[in-house]
């Protein structure tokens, strides 16, 4: 990559470099037309006009210059082109990943399942799991599990109870 990057400013240094080149010949053509006869060589390198001297390397570093900010915003576009493009392709990707159920879903008020597009009823559980990549655990909500302990208590009592009973019958005859 930093061979890259260091062609690449080679290319822009040596473009601002030609550029002021030709800058620098053409402001000598026209100064030596204009002002003094066609003295074309004269006005190359201007050395009685320290003004005019510094103008024209002012100018050619202005050139120098501006190749390299080029570089470097051509080099920061590109960087985030590519951040870019890598953005989309895992946006598609995850687009492609994500399921949705749209519509209205028919589920039975008492049981809970699900009729399908066949009129077939399923658990919730079998309708998603289906339609999805979920798997699903089963467990005990806070309130289901306290109603589950009162009912198993229930349950107990009622065996003991139960026993208790038969317990005291007299055998019969």
């Amino acid at each position: 990559m930093s061979e890259t990057r260091s062609s690449r400013t080679h290319w822009f240094l040596l473009a601002g470099l030609l550029l002021a080149a030709v800058y620098w010949c053409s402001e000598a053509f026209l100064h030596s037309t204009a002002f003094h006869g066609g003295d074309f060589l004269m006005e190359l390198w201007p050395s009685g006009n320290v003004h005019e001297l510094w103008m024209r390397l002012f100018t050619v570093a202005l050139f120098v210059i501006s190749g390299t900010i080029v570089d470097n915003v051509i080099a920061r576009l590109r960087r985030a082109h590519r951040g870019s493009a890598a953005l989309v392709v895992e946006l598609r990707r995850s687009l492609a990943e994500v399921q949705t159920l749209t519509g209205l879903l028919p589920i039975c008020s008492v049981c809970k399942k699900i009729r399908d597009d066949t009129g077939y009823w399923q658990q919730v559980e079998m309708y998603i799991r289906d339609r999805s990549d979920l798997e699903f655990t089963h467990g005990y909500c806070p309130d289901c599990a306290a109603a589950a302990r009162r009912e198993f208590a229930l349950v107990l009592e009622t065996d003991d109870t139960a026993r208790q009973h038969t317990s005291h019958q007299e055998p019969m005859r």
